[in-house]
């Protein structure tokens, strides 16, 4: 019993280790396949990160492209000489209009800093538009379609207020103006008229409309159309004194030699809560109607529509010169903003390598720890098992003494019981004892096996292996 009880445990045993065997085969298999998708996971990542990379560096190089042509134009300003002017004005802004298309384009992924690109393009379109002489060459290089297209309210303020007020000054020529019309201009421009729109962007567009109106009686019907008009009416109750005077000068310029408009404008101030709530705002936008208007609105529009005429070659060099100072510093600010983004581009990167290794470093241990955990819990299995198998002879051993207690025994007769020992025969009576004879025990063969137990067969086949012959 014993004997059947060891192989028993030992065939579980063995069952249990072919088990743990498989196992360990397929988290092997496992293992393998999740380092592998790890891998190819990790170079993708480090592709992905390295194309910021890349593109912060072109940002920087754009950049300091877009400043050269800048100094280009301001040294053939200062120079006076008109046709270097055109010549550098018309590459200056093909670049800007370029960098305007390019980060638009929707193949193209948008980074940290292509914004600040976009602002110091649009700033530099502003820029020309104020010189009289780079009209021809901003229109021929395609600006007022990139300019339409910054007439958004989800791009940067400084970009829509640098596009508004270029088209603004770009209204000047008539070819420009029908430009803008044809390309819905006008549409857009109203569209950051709304209360959704930041005030530098309202006003801005009022400025910009202010001085398409004056020089374009189908712009003043076309902001009819639009309805324009009560947004502007709108405007004037404005917190923000800028969006308001910008407001006034729009609504002088569309009423002038236009019934049609001043009877709207009337309508839309009749019907306006907001001004009938303040006394004061109602009183100067009442002066609108007028057929003079008054002195501080005549001034407001001529300040408005200064940025397009040229004064003095003095006065001209200086804001020129202020200009520069002014795109110099943006210009540099910009130029640390991209740097400042490339190296937190390179950091975050190195940093998640470096991690990445630790954790591959770390891997082979967290597999050696899980591997003694599951050793030290089959040796605990294994021991339990073992400790039922003892518990389990015992009890069988006690079993077998008792069941083989022969009364009449001397161990019987002594009053306990001889311990049951596994392969031992138990204590017989003595014949010779009993009787008085003197029995020896039976003759025994080379087998053990007493000769009186053979049967015939086994007589003759014992007599011819001791005899052959």
């Amino acid at each position: 019993m014993a004997a059947v009880c060891a192989s028993w445990s030992a065939g579980q045993h063995l069952a249990s280790l072919g088990s743990l065997a498989t196992k360990l085969d397929r988290l092997e298999r496992q293992a393998e396949l999740l380092d592998s998708w790890q891998e190819e996971r990790e170079q993708l990542e480090l592709l992905k990160a390295h194309r910021p990379a890349q593109q912060q560096q072109a940002l920087s190089e754009q950049v300091t492209c877009l400043k050269a042509y800048i100094s280009s134009v301001a040294d053939a300003e200062l120079d006076g000489d008109d046709e270097l002017l055109a010549i550098t004005a018309a590459h200056a802004s093909s670049y800007a209009v370029q960098l305007i298309k390019s980060a638009a384009d929707p193949a193209v992924l948008p980074c940290k800093g292509s914004q600040v690109v976009t602002d110091l393009a649009a700033a530099t379109l502003c820029m020309l538009s104020q010189r009289t002489p780079a009209h021809e060459p901003l229109a021929s290089a395609g600006a007022i379609p990139a300019l339409l297209q910054l007439l958004d309210p989800l791009q940067s303020a400084c970009a829509v207020d640098n596009a508004a007020k270029a088209l603004g000054n770009l209204s000047a020529d008539a070819a420009c103006r029908s430009l803008m019309r044809s390309s819905g201009g006008v549409g857009a421009l109203v569209r950051l008229l709304k209360d959704d729109c930041p005030d530098t962007m309202q006003a801005s567009a009022a400025a910009s409309l202010a001085l398409l109106a004056a020089r374009d009686g189908v712009v003043q019907d076309s902001l009819r159309y639009l309805g324009g008009i009560p947004l502007l009416v709108h405007l004037l109750t404005s917190t923000q004194p800028h969006v308001a005077e910008a407001a006034r000068c729009c609504l002088c310029a569309l009423k002038h030699t236009n019934p049609r408009n001043a009877a709207e404008i009337l309508s839309s101030l009749r019907s306006s809560d907001a001004l009938a709530r303040d006394y004061y705002k109602l009183k100067d936008a009442l002066a609108l109607l007028d057929e003079s208007p008054s002195p501080a609105l005549t001034g407001s529009l001529a300040a408005v529509s200064c940025t397009g005429s040229t004064g003095g070659k003095a006065a001209a060099r200086a804001k020129a010169a202020a200009r520069e100072l002014l795109l110099d510093r943006v210009c540099e600010e910009a130029r640390r903003e991209v740097a400042a983004a490339a190296v937190q581009v390179v950091d975050a990167v190195e940093q998640e390598v470096l991690h990445r290794k630790i954790s591959r470093a770390q891997r082979p241990l967290k597999a050696l720890h899980t591997d003694l955990d599951a050793s030290i819990a089959l040796l605990k299995v294994s021991l339990a098992e073992t400790k039922a198998a003892a518990a389990a002879r015992k009890a069988a051993a006690a079993v077998a003494a008792r069941t083989l207690y022969i009364p009449g025994s001397p161990v019987a007769s002594s009053g306990t019981i001889a311990a049951y020992r596994p392969g031992s025969a138990p204590s017989r009576p003595s014949y010779s004892r009993a009787s008085g004879l003197d029995v020896t025990p039976a003759c025994r063969t080379a087998q053990g096996k007493p000769l009186m137990r053979y049967t015939c067969d086994e007589v003759v086949a014992l007599l011819q292996e001791i005899n052959p012959a």
